[in-house]
């Protein structure tokens, strides 16, 4: 009998040790949570012509993965598999959590693209700003104001981007703020439409419109 329950015992704990049973933890699902985002918005920042098909295979990322852990998460429950259930439930309510909050947690990953073909294009944006006077030349008196460089990036016809380098700062403030010389040196759809802004270091801003 005592050898039996010890023989039991040592079974049980064997059982236990034994590597790769499941309730365990996943990484699976924050992986694919924050580095699905995080590719699609470098893709489209790159070449803007993949919008379309990147957002699609966003969708179908998410959908298909984040319901198939829905009846994953559902199944380690019944299991009792506590660590595996929790690890995998990430997936469906960071998901859930995105489409409530967008600004609060997509916003940050898209921006990972804008800020790396900032950095990679950053030293040719720099050169051609420096070509940029801030005053009349042949004698001119008059001061034309801060320095004002866009850059356009493309973009659907009524949502266009670009890169912009203000040197005031202007195009930070509300518009009721932004003086008439500022959208003078602007132009184009500023004081006209709708944009977002993305501030990427020193005087530099990524502009999405809205028109």
């Amino acid at each position: 009998m005592r050898a039996a329950g010890i023989s039991r015992v040592s079974e049980q704990q064997g059982t236990r040790s034994v590597p790769g049973k499941p309730n365990r933890f996943f990484l699976w699902p924050l992986l694919v949570a924050v580095l699905v985002p995080v590719v699609v918005g470098c893709a489209v920042a790159f070449l803007w012509a993949l919008t379309a098909p990147m957002l699609l295979l966003w969708a179908l990322i998410w959908g298909v993965s984040g319901l198939g852990a829905v009846f994953a998460v559902v199944m380690y429950f019944r299991r009792g598999e506590w660590r595996s259930a929790a690890s995998t439930a990430v997936l469906p309510a960071l998901i859930i959590a995105s489409a409530l909050f967008p600004r609060a947690l997509l916003t940050p990953l898209l921006s990972v693209g804008d800020y790396l073909r900032f950095w990679v294009n950053r030293s040719s944006y720099l050169a051609e700003v420096a070509t940029v006077p801030r005053r009349c030349q042949r004698g001119c008196a008059q001061d034309r104001g801060p320095r004002l460089v866009r850059f356009p990036l493309g973009g659907f016809f009524l949502n266009p981007q670009e890169i912009v380098y203000d040197e005031s700062d202007e195009i930070a403030l509300p518009p009721e703020q932004q003086s008439d010389g500022w959208l003078h040196r602007a132009g184009g759809e500023y004081g006209v439409c709708h944009y977002g802004l993305l501030h990427l270091e020193g005087h530099f801003y990524k502009v999405s419109f809205s028109c």
